[in-house]
Protein backbone atom coordinates (compact mmCIF):
# COMPACT_ATOMS: atom_id res chain seq x y z
CA UNK A 1 0.00 0.00 0.00
CA UNK A 2 1.23 3.33 -1.02
CA UNK A 3 -0.34 6.52 0.19
CA UNK A 4 0.65 10.15 -0.95
CA UNK A 5 -0.55 13.50 1.11
CA UNK A 6 0.26 16.78 -0.13
CA UNK A 7 -1.11 20.41 1.31
CA UNK A 8 -2.25 23.24 -0.83
CA UNK A 9 -2.90 26.35 1.15
CA UNK A 10 -4.88 29.19 -0.45
CA UNK A 11 -6.97 32.29 0.92
CA UNK A 12 -10.57 32.77 0.56
CA UNK A 13 -10.54 36.37 1.35
CA UNK A 14 -8.06 38.46 0.36
CA UNK A 15 -8.68 41.88 -0.47
CA UNK A 16 -12.56 40.91 -0.62
CA UNK A 17 -11.44 38.79 -3.45
CA UNK A 18 -11.98 34.72 -4.25
CA UNK A 19 -8.53 34.74 -5.99
CA UNK A 20 -7.13 31.39 -4.88
CA UNK A 21 -3.41 31.25 -3.01
CA UNK A 22 -1.11 28.46 -3.51
CA UNK A 23 1.56 28.77 -0.43
CA UNK A 24 3.01 25.43 -0.42
CA UNK A 25 2.61 22.02 -0.45
CA UNK A 26 3.94 19.22 1.35
CA UNK A 27 3.78 15.58 0.77
CA UNK A 28 3.77 12.74 2.84
CA UNK A 29 4.02 9.13 2.02
CA UNK A 30 2.93 6.47 3.62
CA UNK A 31 3.73 2.43 2.92
CA UNK A 32 2.30 -0.50 4.87
CA UNK A 33 5.79 -2.00 4.97
CA UNK A 34 7.86 0.82 4.66
CA UNK A 35 6.82 4.65 5.63
CA UNK A 36 9.24 7.17 3.87
CA UNK A 37 8.37 10.12 4.53
CA UNK A 38 8.99 13.39 2.11
CA UNK A 39 8.65 17.10 2.48
CA UNK A 40 8.09 19.31 -1.22
CA UNK A 41 6.53 23.08 -0.56
CA UNK A 42 5.54 24.64 -3.80
CA UNK A 43 7.25 28.12 -4.74
CA UNK A 44 4.82 30.32 -3.02
CA UNK A 45 3.25 31.47 0.61
CA UNK A 46 4.27 30.10 3.90
CA UNK A 47 3.13 33.39 5.82
CA UNK A 48 -0.26 35.07 6.22
CA UNK A 49 -2.18 37.72 8.30
CA UNK A 50 -4.19 36.50 10.98
CA UNK A 51 -7.62 38.08 9.67
CA UNK A 52 -6.93 36.24 6.33
CA UNK A 53 -8.62 32.92 5.87
CA UNK A 54 -6.82 30.51 4.38
CA UNK A 55 -7.76 26.92 3.53
CA UNK A 56 -5.38 23.90 3.81
CA UNK A 57 -5.79 21.64 0.66
CA UNK A 58 -4.74 18.42 1.97
CA UNK A 59 -4.71 15.97 -1.08
CA UNK A 60 -4.46 12.67 -0.06
CA UNK A 61 -3.31 9.89 -3.28
CA UNK A 62 -3.32 6.13 -3.03
CA UNK A 63 -4.05 3.16 -1.44
CA UNK A 64 -5.52 4.90 1.79
CA UNK A 65 -5.90 2.23 4.97
CA UNK A 66 -10.24 1.72 5.33
CA UNK A 67 -11.09 4.08 7.97
CA UNK A 68 -8.45 6.13 7.58
CA UNK A 69 -8.46 9.93 9.16
CA UNK A 70 -6.39 12.52 8.56
CA UNK A 71 -5.74 14.85 11.71
CA UNK A 72 -4.48 18.45 11.52
CA UNK A 73 -2.79 20.39 14.11
CA UNK A 74 -1.65 24.13 13.98
CA UNK A 75 0.84 23.99 17.04
CA UNK A 76 -1.01 21.97 19.58
CA UNK A 77 -4.36 22.71 18.98
CA UNK A 78 -6.29 20.32 16.60
CA UNK A 79 -7.78 22.14 13.79
CA UNK A 80 -9.69 19.56 11.76
CA UNK A 81 -9.97 15.57 12.56
CA UNK A 82 -11.69 13.19 10.00
CA UNK A 83 -12.07 10.52 7.40
CA UNK A 84 -9.03 10.94 5.19
CA UNK A 85 -10.63 11.02 2.03
CA UNK A 86 -8.91 10.25 -1.69
CA UNK A 87 -8.38 13.52 -2.98
CA UNK A 88 -8.59 17.09 -2.05
CA UNK A 89 -9.62 17.58 1.93
CA UNK A 90 -10.06 21.16 2.68
CA UNK A 91 -9.52 22.26 5.98
CA UNK A 92 -10.03 26.01 7.24
CA UNK A 93 -7.29 27.22 9.34
CA UNK A 94 -8.41 29.59 11.97
CA UNK A 95 -5.61 32.13 12.05
CA UNK A 96 -6.81 34.65 13.90
CA UNK A 97 -7.09 32.23 16.96
CA UNK A 98 -3.40 32.25 16.68
CA UNK A 99 -0.97 34.77 17.78
CA UNK A 100 1.35 36.29 15.34
CA UNK A 101 4.86 34.27 15.24
CA UNK A 102 6.30 31.13 14.31
CA UNK A 103 3.82 28.13 13.99
CA UNK A 104 4.08 24.38 13.22
CA UNK A 105 1.46 22.54 11.40
CA UNK A 106 1.39 19.00 12.08
CA UNK A 107 0.06 16.50 10.00
CA UNK A 108 -0.68 12.79 10.48
CA UNK A 109 -2.53 9.93 8.94
CA UNK A 110 -3.84 7.33 11.10
CA UNK A 111 -5.48 3.92 10.73
CA UNK A 112 -9.06 2.53 11.88
CA UNK A 113 -7.90 2.37 15.24
CA UNK A 114 -6.03 5.53 16.10
CA UNK A 115 -2.61 4.09 15.62
CA UNK A 116 -0.42 6.99 13.44
CA UNK A 117 1.19 5.43 9.81
CA UNK A 118 3.00 8.87 9.14
CA UNK A 119 3.38 12.20 10.05
CA UNK A 120 5.17 15.84 9.17
CA UNK A 121 5.12 18.96 10.41
CA UNK A 122 5.65 22.68 8.61
CA UNK A 123 6.64 26.03 9.98
CA UNK A 124 4.15 28.83 8.96
CA UNK A 125 4.27 32.24 10.00
CA UNK A 126 1.32 34.46 11.16
CA UNK A 127 1.35 38.69 11.68
CA UNK A 128 -0.94 40.96 12.13
CA UNK A 129 -1.68 43.47 9.07
CA UNK A 130 -1.01 46.82 9.58
CA UNK A 131 -3.14 49.70 10.19
CA UNK A 132 -5.64 51.06 7.15
CA UNK A 133 -6.38 53.71 9.22
CA UNK A 134 -2.37 54.67 9.38
CA UNK A 135 -1.38 57.43 7.52
CA UNK A 136 1.31 55.10 5.05
CA UNK A 137 5.31 56.23 5.17
CA UNK A 138 7.40 55.26 2.03
CA UNK A 139 11.05 55.98 1.71
CA UNK A 140 12.80 56.03 -1.73
CA UNK A 141 13.98 52.35 -1.28
CA UNK A 142 15.59 50.01 -3.82
CA UNK A 143 15.67 46.29 -3.24
CA UNK A 144 16.25 44.06 -0.47
CA UNK A 145 20.10 44.34 1.12
CA UNK A 146 20.63 42.32 3.83
CA UNK A 147 17.29 41.20 5.53
CA UNK A 148 17.28 41.54 9.04
CA UNK A 149 18.77 45.43 8.64
CA UNK A 150 16.73 46.26 6.02
CA UNK A 151 13.19 45.70 7.87
CA UNK A 152 15.19 47.04 11.57
CA UNK A 153 16.05 50.12 9.53
CA UNK A 154 12.83 50.86 7.94
CA UNK A 155 11.00 50.19 11.60
CA UNK A 156 13.28 52.44 13.35
CA UNK A 157 12.75 55.20 11.48
CA UNK A 158 9.00 54.56 11.81
CA UNK A 159 7.53 53.41 7.68
CA UNK A 160 5.81 51.17 7.01
CA UNK A 161 7.33 50.34 3.49
CA UNK A 162 10.61 48.33 2.83
CA UNK A 163 12.11 47.79 -0.47
CA UNK A 164 11.26 43.96 -2.00
CA UNK A 165 12.36 41.71 -4.36
CA UNK A 166 13.54 43.34 -7.46
CA UNK A 167 13.03 41.42 -10.92
CA UNK A 168 15.84 38.49 -10.95
CA UNK A 169 18.77 39.12 -12.73
CA UNK A 170 22.18 38.06 -13.59
CA UNK A 171 25.82 39.37 -13.79
CA UNK A 172 27.05 36.73 -14.89
CA UNK A 173 28.57 36.40 -18.66
CA UNK A 174 26.68 33.11 -19.67
CA UNK A 175 23.98 32.98 -17.14
CA UNK A 176 21.53 30.19 -16.81
CA UNK A 177 18.06 30.71 -18.47
CA UNK A 178 16.88 27.17 -18.19
CA UNK A 179 13.83 26.75 -16.19
CA UNK A 180 15.30 25.29 -13.65
CA UNK A 181 17.65 28.34 -12.59
CA UNK A 182 14.28 30.63 -13.25
CA UNK A 183 12.17 28.88 -11.25
CA UNK A 184 14.79 28.64 -8.36
CA UNK A 185 15.18 32.46 -8.89
CA UNK A 186 11.43 33.38 -8.32
CA UNK A 187 11.27 31.37 -5.71
CA UNK A 188 13.74 33.57 -3.89
CA UNK A 189 11.29 36.20 -4.70
CA UNK A 190 8.52 34.40 -3.17
CA UNK A 191 10.72 33.54 0.06
CA UNK A 192 11.58 37.22 0.29
CA UNK A 193 7.90 38.08 0.01
CA UNK A 194 7.63 35.31 3.30
CA UNK A 195 9.31 36.84 5.22
CA UNK A 196 8.78 40.49 4.65
CA UNK A 197 4.84 39.75 5.58
CA UNK A 198 6.26 38.00 8.92
CA UNK A 199 8.27 40.98 9.67
CA UNK A 200 4.57 43.41 9.66
CA UNK A 201 5.64 45.59 6.65
CA UNK A 202 4.50 46.69 2.95
CA UNK A 203 6.63 45.79 0.08
CA UNK A 204 7.27 47.99 -3.13
CA UNK A 205 9.13 45.38 -5.32
CA UNK A 206 10.81 46.51 -8.61
CA UNK A 207 9.70 44.97 -11.92
CA UNK A 208 11.08 45.29 -15.59
CA UNK A 209 11.03 48.76 -16.68
CA UNK A 210 11.48 48.82 -20.02
CA UNK A 211 14.62 50.06 -21.21
CA UNK A 212 17.96 48.82 -18.82
CA UNK A 213 19.80 46.00 -19.88
CA UNK A 214 20.31 44.34 -16.54
CA UNK A 215 16.80 44.06 -16.27
CA UNK A 216 16.76 41.98 -19.27
CA UNK A 217 19.66 39.31 -18.45
CA UNK A 218 17.23 36.23 -17.75
CA UNK A 219 14.82 37.11 -20.75
CA UNK A 220 17.36 38.95 -23.35
CA UNK A 221 16.01 39.95 -26.43
CA UNK A 222 17.60 39.35 -29.75
CA UNK A 223 17.55 40.64 -33.12
CA UNK A 224 17.60 43.74 -35.34
CA UNK A 225 16.93 47.12 -33.88
CA UNK A 226 16.93 45.78 -30.56
CA UNK A 227 19.66 47.93 -29.26
CA UNK A 228 18.47 51.81 -28.04
CA UNK A 229 20.19 54.44 -30.99
CA UNK A 230 20.59 57.64 -30.10
CA UNK A 231 20.85 58.16 -26.34
CA UNK A 232 22.42 60.97 -24.71
CA UNK A 233 25.03 58.89 -23.03
CA UNK A 234 25.62 55.24 -21.96
CA UNK A 235 23.64 54.19 -25.03
CA UNK A 236 25.45 50.32 -24.70
CA UNK A 237 23.24 50.00 -21.34
CA UNK A 238 19.48 50.40 -23.06
CA UNK A 239 17.33 48.52 -24.98
CA UNK A 240 14.45 50.06 -27.94
CA UNK A 241 11.62 50.49 -25.86
CA UNK A 242 9.65 50.55 -29.48
CA UNK A 243 10.93 47.47 -30.54
CA UNK A 244 8.20 44.68 -30.65
CA UNK A 245 11.16 41.87 -29.64
CA UNK A 246 11.80 43.82 -26.73
CA UNK A 247 8.49 44.31 -25.31
CA UNK A 248 7.92 40.88 -26.18
CA UNK A 249 10.76 40.09 -23.82
CA UNK A 250 9.51 42.98 -21.08
CA UNK A 251 5.91 41.26 -21.00
CA UNK A 252 7.78 38.14 -20.33
CA UNK A 253 9.95 38.82 -17.41
CA UNK A 254 7.31 41.01 -15.71
CA UNK A 255 4.63 37.74 -15.76
CA UNK A 256 7.05 35.48 -14.31
CA UNK A 257 7.70 38.30 -11.29
CA UNK A 258 3.66 38.91 -11.07
CA UNK A 259 3.35 35.23 -10.93
CA UNK A 260 5.48 35.09 -8.17
CA UNK A 261 4.07 38.81 -6.33
CA UNK A 262 0.53 37.75 -7.34
CA UNK A 263 -0.77 36.27 -3.95
CA UNK A 264 1.12 38.18 -1.51
CA UNK A 265 -1.15 40.80 -0.34
CA UNK A 266 1.51 42.69 1.50
CA UNK A 267 2.74 44.11 -2.34
CA UNK A 268 1.42 47.03 -2.26
CA UNK A 269 3.62 49.02 -4.98
CA UNK A 270 5.49 48.30 -8.01
CA UNK A 271 7.94 50.87 -8.28
CA UNK A 272 10.96 51.47 -10.57
CA UNK A 273 13.86 53.82 -10.59
CA UNK A 274 13.81 55.52 -14.47
CA UNK A 275 16.77 57.38 -13.40
CA UNK A 276 18.04 56.11 -16.69
CA UNK A 277 15.71 58.78 -18.89
CA UNK A 278 18.45 61.09 -17.97
CA UNK A 279 20.49 60.01 -20.46
CA UNK A 280 17.78 59.81 -23.23
CA UNK A 281 17.31 63.47 -24.01
CA UNK A 282 17.37 62.78 -27.68
CA UNK A 283 14.86 61.46 -29.72
CA UNK A 284 14.67 57.79 -30.41
CA UNK A 285 16.15 56.80 -33.90
CA UNK A 286 15.46 53.37 -34.69
CA UNK A 287 13.22 52.40 -37.40
CA UNK A 288 9.97 52.38 -34.94
CA UNK A 289 10.87 55.42 -32.64
CA UNK A 290 11.75 57.60 -36.39
CA UNK A 291 8.44 56.41 -37.74
CA UNK A 292 6.47 57.58 -34.88
CA UNK A 293 8.86 61.06 -34.95
CA UNK A 294 7.89 61.30 -38.33
CA UNK A 295 4.50 60.95 -37.95
CA UNK A 296 3.72 62.58 -34.65
CA UNK A 297 5.42 65.77 -35.77
CA UNK A 298 5.32 65.76 -39.18
CA UNK A 299 9.46 65.90 -39.80
CA UNK A 300 12.10 64.43 -38.17
CA UNK A 301 15.10 65.68 -36.21
CA UNK A 302 17.30 66.40 -38.89
CA UNK A 303 14.00 68.45 -40.79
CA UNK A 304 14.25 70.87 -37.06
CA UNK A 305 15.75 73.98 -39.15
CA UNK A 306 16.43 77.59 -37.80
CA UNK A 307 14.35 78.68 -34.61
CA UNK A 308 10.87 80.47 -35.43
CA UNK A 309 11.19 83.70 -33.63
CA UNK A 310 8.01 85.68 -33.17
CA UNK A 311 9.93 88.22 -31.09
CA UNK A 312 13.34 88.91 -29.57
CA UNK A 313 14.33 85.82 -27.52
CA UNK A 314 10.63 84.15 -27.54
CA UNK A 315 9.64 81.72 -30.15
CA UNK A 316 6.64 80.41 -31.69
CA UNK A 317 4.69 77.88 -30.17
CA UNK A 318 5.03 75.84 -33.64
CA UNK A 319 8.57 76.57 -33.56
CA UNK A 320 10.05 72.89 -34.82
CA UNK A 321 12.66 72.70 -32.02
CA UNK A 322 10.45 73.21 -29.48
CA UNK A 323 8.01 71.17 -30.28
CA UNK A 324 10.81 68.38 -30.65
CA UNK A 325 11.93 69.06 -27.02
CA UNK A 326 8.07 68.49 -26.26
CA UNK A 327 7.64 65.24 -27.78
CA UNK A 328 11.19 63.92 -26.74
CA UNK A 329 9.69 64.84 -23.07
CA UNK A 330 6.15 63.22 -23.41
CA UNK A 331 7.34 59.79 -25.02
CA UNK A 332 9.24 60.45 -28.10
CA UNK A 333 12.44 58.59 -26.03
CA UNK A 334 10.35 55.64 -25.40
CA UNK A 335 10.51 56.38 -21.75
CA UNK A 336 6.41 56.32 -21.32
CA UNK A 337 5.99 53.31 -23.52
CA UNK A 338 7.90 51.17 -21.52
CA UNK A 339 6.51 52.47 -18.39
CA UNK A 340 2.98 51.71 -19.63
CA UNK A 341 3.80 48.13 -20.54
CA UNK A 342 5.13 47.31 -16.44
CA UNK A 343 1.89 48.82 -15.30
CA UNK A 344 -0.15 47.31 -17.54
CA UNK A 345 1.16 44.20 -16.31
CA UNK A 346 0.98 45.09 -13.19
CA UNK A 347 -2.67 45.74 -13.22
CA UNK A 348 -3.49 42.47 -15.17
CA UNK A 349 -2.40 40.70 -12.13
CA UNK A 350 -2.87 43.36 -9.22
CA UNK A 351 -5.36 46.09 -9.83
CA UNK A 352 -5.17 47.01 -6.68
CA UNK A 353 -1.31 47.88 -6.58
CA UNK A 354 0.39 51.75 -6.82
CA UNK A 355 2.73 51.63 -9.66
CA UNK A 356 4.96 54.35 -9.54
CA UNK A 357 8.09 55.85 -10.55
CA UNK A 358 10.62 59.01 -9.69
CA UNK A 359 9.92 62.30 -11.76
CA UNK A 360 11.83 63.21 -14.68
CA UNK A 361 14.47 65.43 -13.78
Amino acid sequence: MMTHIFFASHDTRLFKSTRPLLPFFLYLTASAQLFATTLKFSPERTAFYRDESPTLNVMVDGDLPEQGILEIKLGDRQIHRGTALPGKNAIPVPAHLFRSGNHELTARLLDAEGKELTSQSLKIQLASRPSGDALQNWLWCSGVWEHKKNTDFFKMHGFDFVGGPVLPYSTAENPDRSPEALGKAFRGVQETMNGLLADGLLVAAIPNAGLWYREFTLFPPEGEDVKYANASRNGEEYYNPFNPTVAQKQNEANRHFLEALKDFPNFTIAWTDMEHQDNLLKPNRNKEGREKMAKALGFTEEEVGPPDFVAEKVISDQDRKYRLMKYIFQGGNGVHAALQRMVDMVKKYRPDVLTMTDPYR
